[in-house]
């Protein structure tokens, strides 16, 4: 990585050399690590972090608690914000290795983590993950951390590979009303456009989707107000990119929402909320999504803790 500056990159294709042919890796769950990862025949390559905040002192650690990447048919759409340097700027360290800019939620304005230097934290949130289900039909992950407590962020995400990402994020715990922002942050090769409750991020060949049913939606590239809108993406290189913020303001508990169309075949047109009543003794919170394609609508259920995840297709 960070032999991948442009000045290198001539220097090290020479080194490049042809590797064997070998099977395509399915996804898996390095539960050891902390890294759960979805990957789709066509190319498509999630990775969410669920893991513990970093070895030892955590000095090369994030404040990154259940972020994700995403690459879309070999090309990076969701991506992390990279380290642009160590101690000749404290201030652009911690940006870049803050909650915000890692694709993951932000309450209240808080940091999940606080840093104390370049190489180490004051306080730092425990992750845990508690399901991972891998199949042909789908994937489907499901993990927790402190960061903000007594609150606390669950997030869950399923994935239909090739053509659908749902992040439905659920903040309970305390009392009184709170803010929760979703940050994600994109690739510069892509062209973001938002128009109501969808953002659309096209380049020459692909075009994707991101649809939420409420909440505010803000678009920042290079802002320097906010710090949003930047990313290294190799040590010493800082540029411009997009990030969008989906912002909802409520009672505990809410949710927040993100349905990703990865497929071009079947855009995602809208997403709308349907009511799961809770069941005493057995269903501690639930919600439903009512997911609009051009010809069909999915209906997505994460609910917590008994029953995992429903899926169905009609229309």
């Amino acid at each position: 990585w960070m032999l991948s500056h442009p000045r290198l990159a001539p220097a090290l294709r020479s080194l490049e050399s042809p590797r064997p042919d070998r099977a395509p890796q399915g996804s898996t769950g390095l539960a050891d690590i902390g890294y759960y990862v979805s990957r789709s025949a066509r190319g498509d390559h999630l990775v969410i972090d669920g893991g513990a905040h970093g070895y030892r002192n955590g000095g090369h650690a994030h404040a990154d608690a259940l972020a994700m990447t995403l690459t879309v048919r070999g090309l990076p759409l969701l991506i992390d914000a990279g380290t642009g340097c160590y101690t000749i700027d404290p201030g652009t360290r911690n940006r870049l290795r803050s909650t915000e800019l890692h694709n993951t939620l932000v309450v209240d304005n808080r940091p999940q983590s606080i840093p104390e230097g370049p190489f180490g934290w004051s306080q730092w949130a425990e992750g845990k993950v508690h399901r991972w289900i891998t199949s042909p039909p789908f994937d489907y992950f499901e993990g927790s951390h402190d960061g903000y407590a007594p609150l606390e962020h669950r997030r869950h995400v399923l994935v239909v590979p090739g053509d659908l990402v749902v992040v439905a994020d659920l903040i309970h715990g305390g009392t009184g009303t709170h803010v929760a922002s979703a940050h994600w942050h994109i690739d510069r090769r892509w062209i973001v456009s938002a128009r109501d409750q969808v953002v659309t991020m096209e380049t020459a060949s692909e075009r994707c989707q991101l649809a939420a049913p409420y909440g505010s939606i803000e678009r920042f590239e290079g802002d320097a107000t906010t710090g949003l809108g930047w990313h290294a993406p190799s040590y010493g290189l800082i540029e411009p990119s997009v990030t969008i913020r989906i912002t909802r303001e409520e009672p505990t508990p809410f949710w927040i929402f993100g349905a990703f169309g990865v497929s071009a075949a079947t855009a995602v047109v809208s997403v709308s909320v349907l009511a799961v009543r809770p069941v005493p003794g057995r269903l501690a919170a639930g919600t439903a999504l009512s997911i609009r394609r051009q010809t069909s609508t999915d209906l997505v259920v994460p609910a917590d803790p008994m029953v995992a995840v429903a899926w169905g297709a009609g229309d």
